[in-house]
């Protein structure tokens, strides 16, 4: 059976309300495992029309993102984390 990967990126608001832990949790309980975290800070944009431009309080506070498809996070995954900081899916 394939596994399929996808990059989540928990967003500032999130942990400055305290729901970091409880996001985690969920996406564990949801049977998703973590494979590698990291903390830091992203100075990105929001390109017009898309959703997070359209719906965001800003480009902090939108909470959470996932990668939208199987070849996305692959692409996002290898952007953040080099394969020797993941954890070798069982």
């Amino acid at each position: 059976m394939a596994v399929s990967r996808t990059l989540t990126i928990i967003k500032p608001d999130a942990f400055g309300s305290g729901k970091a832990g409880r996001i985690v949790a969920h996406l564990e309980d949801a049977g998703f495992r973590i494979l590698a975290s990291r903390v830091l800070k992203l100075p990105a944009e929001a390109e017009a029309g898309t959703v997070r431009k359209l719906y965001a309080e800003s480009k902090e506070r939108n909470a959470i993102h996932a990668s939208d498809s199987d070849e996305n996070a692959e692409r996002e995954i290898a952007f953040f984390f080099p394969a020797t900081e993941l954890l070798q899916a069982l």
